[in-house]
This record gives C-alpha cells, structure tokens and sequence, in this order.
C-alpha cells in the first residue's frame, strides 16, 4: 500500500531527482527518471505529478519553467513535449 499522497507533497525535495540543464543530462532522460520514481512511489494523479515537477528544477530549469505563460501546460503529456 503506498503511502499518502500527503507526505509526499510536504518534503517532495528529500527524494525527486534534481533537473540542472548545465550538468549535461538529458531532459528526456530527467523525466524518465522522474517518472521511475514517482510510480515507485504510488503517486499516480496527473496533477499531483504535475504540481511534483517543478520541484525537481535547478539552475537555468526553474527561472525557464516559471516564465512560461500561465495556463500553457495543461497536460503531462503537453509538458513532455
């Protein structure tokens, strides 16, 4: 049984991987890392992934993702792309 969503959301940073476009991996690469260890951790709902995210963003990542106009990522998928 997986452990409440809840927990994860109050200290995400303590086990997402962190994204830094400078250290040379892959974006496709981060977010199939991403990916493995959310599903290892149960979380399943579309927008508690999508709320996740961001907190994986170092360097150059986060000023990039918090610039993109507000209501552009409507979807997982739209935001793999």
């Amino acid at each position: 049984m997986a452990a409440p969503l809840s927990q994860f959301l109050a200290h995400p940073e303590k086990w997402l991987p962190k994204f830094n476009p400078d250290t040379g991996i892959l974006a496709k690469e981060h977010i199939n890392n991403f990916m493995l260890l959310v599903n290892l951790k149960g979380v399943t709902e579309e927008d508690a992934v999508v709320r996740l995210f961001p907190y994986t963003f170092q360097g150059a990542a986060g000023p990039w993702y918090f610039s993109l106009p507000l209501g552009s990522i409507i979807s997982w998928n739209i935001f793999q792309q």
